[in-house]
């Protein structure tokens, strides 16, 4: 129901969620998921017990990323504020940091001799944008909560990289020439031909 969700306490009960003790990410909830919640009430008029996901939200935020931080998977954040070092990503009510190092190459902040006015105003740009990072390191006795946006592009590359089999032929464009080889742009995903590979003849240049 929009109005309320049910829940099974431990099979000793029904438990009731009004819609007013919704957590930020109750969309993402769906049926038969185990959640972490907060009793305001043991018994009603109809005897079941009233729970509040939103009063337990911080508790079960920091256990998903504990979740997240070990299983590697990625998250997405929201930016509230920028400094000369970085960002400051919120996820739920917990903020953490994205160093500028650990942006990815389309938001890293381009600037002439390291301006650090300009760096800091290129990385203002993307306050109130939402990304995907992973977490780089977790340390909640500390508050100590580090993002990476690069980190998150190298794990999406690889699952792209997944869906192709070594022998398959593909057609690509090229993107750029260096000495070492050519870039490709086969749909998803960009590849390196090594010079050694371009062709059965010898390649210098």
């Amino acid at each position: 129901s929009k109005a309320r969700m049910l829940v099974d306490v431990q099979g000793l009960c029904l438990g009731v969620i009004p819609a007013r003790e919704f957590s930020f990410d109750y969309s993402e909830l769906e049926v038969g998921d185990k959640v972490l919640a907060y009793i305001l009430s043991i018994e009603n008029d109809d005897g079941n017990v009233i729970l509040s996901l939103k009063r337990a939200d911080r508790e079960r935020l920091w256990r998903t990323l504990q979740d997240k931080s070990d299983s590697g998977e990625l998250v997405v954040v929201n930016i509230v504020q920028a400094n000369r070092g970085g960002l400051i990503a919120q996820y739920g009510d917990v903020e953490g940091f994205l160093p500028v190092s650990q942006l990815a190459p389309t938001h890293y902040p381009r600037v002439v001799d390291g301006n650090r006015d300009q760096i800091l105003s290129k990385l203002n740009e993307l306050v109130g944008q939402t990304l995907r990072v992973k977490i780089i390191s977790f340390d909640r006795n500390s508050n100590k909560l580090i993002f990476s946006e690069k980190a998150a592009g190298e794990v999406l590359q690889e699952e792209i990289a997944q869906k192709y089999k070594i022998g398959e032929r593909l057609k690509g464009k090229i993107t750029g020439i260096v000495d070492f080889g050519i870039f490709v742009n086969i749909g998803e995903i960009e590849g390196l031909v090594h010079i050694s590979e371009i062709s059965w003849d010898r390649v210098e240049n």
